[in-house]
């Protein structure tokens, strides 16, 4: 837009600096607002030009950086207010989200990470029926193309020991069906293909002749990710009696990360489970409370006489009731307290940030 206030301002100025009133006569006044008019009619186009090549060269760089992404694997578990999501990123770029919390909070967390202009997420997997995290997912599916959706083959309701279907999984179904989207049930055995280099390995829910569900152990998809010489063990919130089945099932093995949603407690954690996959890593959910804040900040002062035996009987006896004991403390990742937590991997080595 032109501004008639920026010619005046400026005429003024030439006009004191001369000393010369009568210079600026009517008509040289005009023909000085017509040269200023002509100078920005002609400008601008320049200027939009090279903002717009400026703009596009950054738009340039970002899609050149992300089809040229690493050869890696990326997990993220988010840090969700309520419900829980993680998302996973191959080095073919082929995106699988894994449950979606209770609300649209997972699709902010998606645009963190996913390229501005792409609408695509390749898999969900919604790894039980319960509407607290399987909510999110339906947000998803209004604003992302999906290719494909997993689903427990086996569930509570299926099984007749819930009265019905959560209503919300219902309409996670429905909207499904309603995008036609390829829907796959899943169980322990089936194997999942998400590229040419990282695969998912069903170990959970098993057939109800191998195991007895009820409301406190339900059917939950319980997994493998495997990319390389690496694996990453999905257990989820399955409870404890799950644990010890598939540990005997020999289903759980050695794995370099163990992620769990639930808060990592002996309650909730089988010394069996920890013992048979001896993760390097192990990532949890457990809500963070002042007393804890204040506790972790606390000074640990020199032992004195025999409270050095003291201090060491009382170590031992609490190896022997945290699960938890033998992964060192640095190498436990609360997302509660931390924050998203990203997983990468090469193939051969992880790291967690």
């Amino acid at each position: 837009m032109f501004h008639w206030t920026s010619v005046v301002c400026r005429s003024s100025l030439i006009k004191s600096s001369s000393g010369i009133d009568s210079f600026f006569t009517e008509s040289s006044f005009h023909s000085c607002t017509l040269l200023y008019m002509n100078k920005y009619i002609l400008a601008k186009p320049f200027i939009i030009g090279a903002a717009a090549t400026l703009a596009l060269s950054g738009v340039g760089a970002y899609a050149w950086k992300e089809n040229h992404r690493p050869h890696i694997l990326e997990v993220y578990i988010f840090a969700l207010k309520s419900g829980r999501s993680l998302f996973i990123r191959t080095p073919e770029d082929i995106r699988i989200l894994i449950d979606g919390g209770a609300n649209s909070e997972v699709v902010t967390e998606l645009t963190k990470i996913l390229p501005f202009y792409s609408r695509r997420i390749d898999a969900l997997i919604a790894t039980h029926t319960e509407g607290k995290d399987v909510s999110g997912l339906i947000d998803v599916l209004k604003r992302y193309r999906i290719g494909r959706a997993y689903i427990p083959r086996i569930t509570l309701d299926g099984e007749g020991i819930a009265s019905s279907t959560d209503h919300i999984y219902e309409t996670f179904i429905e909207t499904l069906n309603d995008l036609k989207v390829d829907i796959q049930e899943v169980g322990a055995g089936d194997h999942i293909d998400f590229d040419a280099h990282v695969s998912g390995n069903v170990i959970f829910p098993a057939q109800t002749t191998d195991f007895q569900y009820s409301k406190a152990s339900a059917p939950e998809l319980v997994m493998n990710i495997s990319f390389g010489s690496t694996t990453i063990s999905l257990v989820g919130g399955v409870s404890t009696k799950i644990q010890k089945y598939l540990v005997t099932k020999g289903a759980l093995n050695h794995s370099d990360v163990l992620v769990v949603s639930n808060n990592g407690s002996t309650s909730n954690m089988s010394a069996q489970c920890i013992d048979a996959v001896r993760p390097q890593y192990f990532v949890f959910s457990k809500a963070v409370s002042k007393s804890d804040s204040s506790s972790s900040n606390k000074k640990i002062l020199p032992q004195r006489g025999n409270q050095t035996h003291k201090t060491a009987v009382t170590a031992t006896t609490k190896k022997l009731e945290d699960p938890l004991a033998t992964i060192l403390i640095e190498n436990r990742f609360n997302i509660q307290e931390k924050g998203t937590v990203k997983i990468i991997s090469d193939g051969k080595t992880i790291s967690i940030q």
